[in-house]
């Protein structure tokens, strides 16, 4: 997992990303770090492990993870009923 915090973030929701190659997590985290803070993970399986629906904010992941993809995750949220914001995206192969 990766934590970046910006200084002024205590107040602030949690971004959080999930993209299973690292060079990218680290840069979507480094970028998006300027806003608040931001939790990275590199499977939507960890991911879970990891959320227990109380901390809010906002989840961006990419559609196409190993395993569990964006899609199955956003609805195994919903059934566990952890309501996020959910942004979904794909990067050209």
């Amino acid at each position: 997992m990766n934590s970046k915090i910006n200084e002024n973030s205590q107040e602030k929701k949690t971004i959080f990303i999930i993209e299973d190659h690292q060079a990218s997590l680290d840069n979507l985290c480094d970028l998006l770090a300027l806003l608040g803070p931001v939790k990275g993970f590199t499977s939507a399986q960890s991911f879970l492990n990891f959320y227990t629906g109380e901390e809010k904010g906002l989840l961006i992941c990419d559609i196409r993870l190993p395993g569990m993809g964006g899609i199955l995750l956003y609805k195994t949220l919903l059934k566990q009923k952890k309501f996020l914001p959910t942004i979904g995206y794909l990067l050209p192969s």
